[in-house]
């Protein structure tokens, strides 16, 4: 028992990086169709529930791919010798970054009226 817990685990997206991008590409992929689909509710009298629906999705959303931006980052300095995986890195963490800012547009939109 000596000298246990003195080193923090690593999570499985740094034993497993290939994974963790894997993961982190279809979080991006995911979050990119959401927020290319997502839609601001027309202003009208019934739009009230609109907004109400609307609003946690565009709050969500993003914290999804920033989870995402964060474990492809990760992943990928976990796995600086291979090189084959730096290509699929780099489209997770556009991914990731495009559905940011398209959910960055939408709450920007949406708060304006």
């Amino acid at each position: 028992m000596e000298g246990e817990g003195t080193a923090s685990p690593q999570r499985w997206w740094q034993r497993r990086p290939a994974g963790g991008v894997a993961f982190s590409l279809a979080v991006g992929a995911a979050t990119l169709w959401i927020a290319s689909a997502l839609q601001l509710p027309e202003a009208r009298d019934a739009a009230v529930l609109s907004y109400l629906v609307s609003l946690p999705i565009a709050l969500l959303l993003p914290t999804l791919s920033a989870a995402g931006l964060l474990i492809g980052w990760q992943a990928w300095r976990a796995a600086a010798p291979h090189a084959w995986l730096v290509v699929p890195t780099l489209l997770a963490l556009l991914a990731n970054a495009c559905a940011l800012a398209l959910f960055l547009r939408v709450m920007v939109r949406l708060l304006q009226g």
